[in-house]
């Protein structure tokens, strides 16, 4: 496709060319060139087909000949198309990827409050099935893949349902339609909440309603001290592949997990 520049460009570029001249614009670039280009790669413009048309016929002429107003008259519109167009690019980006410089450190511990985010533990790279998941942390000496199962989740049978939020629920109502919406707002709070403990505030596992647990995590010691350079890490969000390399001299380390 090809977009149209703005006409002070075209203006522009059609004053440079009567300055230079015909004769010295067939120097700097020749009438071969301009127009082998357009039968090459451009011809799919209908405007650039019509020029190129007109080429053929030129050059079956003497262009000794022709006058320099029609010349330039060609050259110009050629020129503006030319500065005007480009190729359309219909390559699809295959680079979407997550990539880092440094690993998340596998030796710290996570946080055991569920509330709070564990830094290390965000930086590492995710992969999963739908069934099966874990977090790569791309450590060099000493790897930590946290593995989690759909099935592992913790807490127990227990009775929570609370006897006075059904009979709460038409007097809330009148007081909604009275407008009296801070005490429909507690009598809310107050009856429309199950017994017992709930989620732990967030800390389900601590309590009967538990929550998603690890099935464990994977530990790969490589018995290495030593420091490293080039280190890279990605997450190929296309083939649900994560990798890491690095150098620890004199060996070059490539990992590649998927699941």
């Amino acid at each position: 496709m090809c977009k149209l520049t703005e006409k002070k460009n075209a203006q522009q570029l059609t004053a440079n060319i009567s300055k230079l001249g015909v004769s010295g614009l067939l120097k700097v670039c020749t009438f071969n060139k301009i127009f082998n280009g357009l039968t090459g790669e451009w011809l799919g413009n209908p405007s650039l087909l019509i020029l190129a048309k007109r080429y053929q016929i030129l050059k079956r002429m003497d262009i000794s000949k022709i006058t320099s107003k029609f010349s330039l008259l060609i050259l110009s519109s050629i020129l503006i198309i030319l500065s005007s167009c480009q190729k359309q690019d219909t390559t699809i980006s295959s680079s979407l990827k997550l990539w880092y410089h440094q690993p998340a450190k596998a030796s710290v511990a996570d946080d055991a409050n569920g509330w709070n985010d564990d830094p290390e533990w965000l930086r590492a790279l995710p992969l999963g099935n739908g069934s099966l998941g874990a977090m790569v942390f791309g450590d060099v000496n000493k790897e930590r893949i946290q593995l989690n199962e759909e099935s592992m989740w913790s807490g127990s049978p227990e009775d929570n349902n609370n006897p006075e939020a059904h009979p709460a629920q038409d007097e809330i109502r009148k007081l909604l339609f009275k407008g009296k919406y801070k005490e429909a707002t507690e009598l809310t709070q107050k009856t429309q909440i199950c017994k017992g403990k709930g989620s732990g505030l967030g800390n389900g596992a601590n309590v009967p309603f538990g929550c998603f647990q690890t099935l464990g995590d994977l530990w790969i010691d490589f018995e290495k001290k030593s420091t490293y350079e080039n280190y890279h890490r990605e997450l190929d969000l296309e083939e649900a592949v994560a990798r890491v390399s690095y150098i620890q001299a004199p060996i070059i380390f490539l990992k590649t997990i998927n699941i």
